[in-house]
């Protein structure tokens, strides 16, 4: 079952047989300048999205029609972190059917959170809801792409369990390299 929407930023599942997008135990979490919840992407978000993903990954070379094609693709999971009803961060995973030899391993396309927010625990929250969505779609194993020398991104997947995979020279538009790291995901690492 679909989310009950208008077209824009569509939010399926990696599998036809896979279970629903819950949306009900996304996570929320206080801390002293305010309330972070969770929770999935709407249409009126996609702005939000496409301007924070130009100005955290501009670094990169252009995003703008990879992430538009992401928020329209039948096969990508978007959640939102919030804060007093103002979004902070996103996160996207993918459908990768069949990639790095894995059947039905996703990968998290983006993970971003506004520049003045970081080092609050929103990446962290992102990264462990966007795994939880993973394993109901039925999947064991997620992947995702970081640049080489973002340290402050691979710190937070090292941390959060994921191992290098291989490394993909001159992968991104403006020619950096791209580390492939990997994490098997389980119910009960997520408990």
């Amino acid at each position: 079952m679909k989310l009950d929407r208008p077209p824009g930023i569509k939010t399926s599942y990696l599998s036809p047989d896979a279970p629903q997008f819950d949306q009900t135990n996304l996570a929320s979490k206080s801390y002293k300048s305010g309330h972070i919840k969770i929770r999935p992407a709407r249409d009126k978000d996609s702005g939000y999205i496409i301007q924070l993903s130009k100005r955290v990954f501009n670094i990169y070379g252009p995003y703008d029609k990879m992430v538009t094609a992401w928020l329209e693709s039948d096969s990508t999971i978007i959640i939102i972190a919030q804060i007093n009803r103002q979004a902070v961060g996103f996160a996207m995973l993918g459908d990768l059917t069949s990639r790095f030899d894995y059947f039905h391993s996703p990968e998290l396309l983006a993970l971003a959170v506004n520049p003045e927010k970081q080092h609050r625990g929103i990446g962290r929250m992102l990264l462990q809801e966007i795994e939880k969505k993973a394993v109901e779609t039925g999947t064991n194993r997620i992947f995702l792409h970081t640049g080489v020398k973002n340290l402050r991104a691979r710190r937070l997947y090292d941390q959060n369990g994921y191992s290098p995979w291989e490394i993909k020279r001159r992968f991104y538009a403006a020619g950096q390299d791209a580390v492939v790291m990997s994490k098997e995901i389980r119910i009960w690492n997520l408990l």
